[in-house]
């Protein structure tokens, strides 16, 4: 097993190291051409991704269903197309250097993350399944942060042990979901830059009912259990793609909670946060994601299917 991850592993770094020599226009092209594909082919949980646009983006007043369902379906195409270039960045990472990240990033408002790393603070840092998620832990330990994630490990063992040493080979530290409430605080204690992906659907009893996206639905609760405990900034930041294939590292001013604020208005502060650029940027969420299990039928026909 480990011969065989260890063959794995030297395939995926070849193949980025490939991928890494290919300019964008061509990697765009291949992205539209696959993602179309699964889209309009393939149809891999386009149910998923469509019930889940119709529920954050209802029918304007005077929008006809035919153009009603065109925009959705723009948006849900342009959502294959990205996940398809997440995939090749992520090959890409293994190549990727402090000189890398200095030439394909832009970092805009990093000041809110340097200021109390420089300071030894700990921090949490909020962030979602939009952009490059993946990246985002990567750009942060290349410009020298000390990074810990919190992250759900892969059910295939085989897979998992690829993709920890594709994390941990930069330095970052991983907690697991399960259990980790001990490492958190320890790693906060320790000046740790603690990331959070705070965006997935968690039932009891890690989550609590909060709006999202303005549909009811969970959404985890640990987040705002320990930053008020502990007294750490929560810091958003999330990597963005750009038209040209490079990114955008956006990091926010710390979230501002009232002093007596309950789990229930933390949760939505933070989602409001996400909310936020999810909008902003519709086609690069990850919406094949059951996000609102127990609120929608997402095995009900579609509206202009009725």
């Amino acid at each position: 097993m480990r011969a065989l991850a260890a063959v794995t592993y030297f395939l995926l770094w070849a193949f980025g190291g490939l991928f890494s020599l290919i300019p964008f226009a061509l990697k765009s092209a291949f992205a539209s051409a696959v993602g179309w594909i699964l889209f309009r082919v393939l149809r891999l949980r386009v149910h998923v991704v469509m019930h889940n646009l119709v529920a954050v983006f209802p029918r304007a007043p005077q929008e006809g269903m035919d153009d009603y369902r065109r925009r959705l379906e723009r948006i849900g195409f342009g959502h294959y197309r990205h996940l398809v270039l997440v995939f090749l960045e992520i090959l890409e990472r293994f190549h990727w250097s402090p000189r890398v990240v200095r030439r394909r990033v832009e970092l805009d408002g990093f000041e809110h993350l340097d200021r109390p790393t420089k300071a030894g603070q700990g921090m949490f840092v909020l962030t979602a399944h939009l952009g490059n998620w993946e990246l985002v832990s990567l750009v942060g330990s290349m410009l020298e942060m000390r990074l810990a994630i919190v992250t759900r490990y892969l059910r295939n063992r085989f897979f998992d042990a690829i993709w920890k040493r594709s994390r941990r080979r930069y330095g970052i530290e991983l907690l697991e979901e399960s259990g980790s409430g001990l490492a958190i605080v320890r790693a906060v204690r320790r000046g740790m830059a603690v990331g959070f992906i705070l965006d997935q659907f968690t039932g009891e009893p890690h989550g609590i009912p909060s709006p999202f996206l303005g549909v009811p639905t969970w959404c985890p609760k640990g987040l705002a259990i320990l930053a008020p405990r502990l007294k750490a900034p929560v810091i958003p930041a999330y990597l963005l793609r750009e038209k040209n294939g490079r990114f955008r590292l956006v990091v926010e001013p710390a979230l501002e909670f009232p002093p007596d604020a309950d789990l229930a208005t933390h949760v939505r502060i933070c989602n409001e946060n996400i909310e936020k650029w999810v909008r902003r940027y519709p086609e690069q969420y990850l919406w094949v994601h059951k996000r609102f299990k127990g609120t929608l039928d997402y095995a009900a026909p579609l509206p202009w299917l009725l």
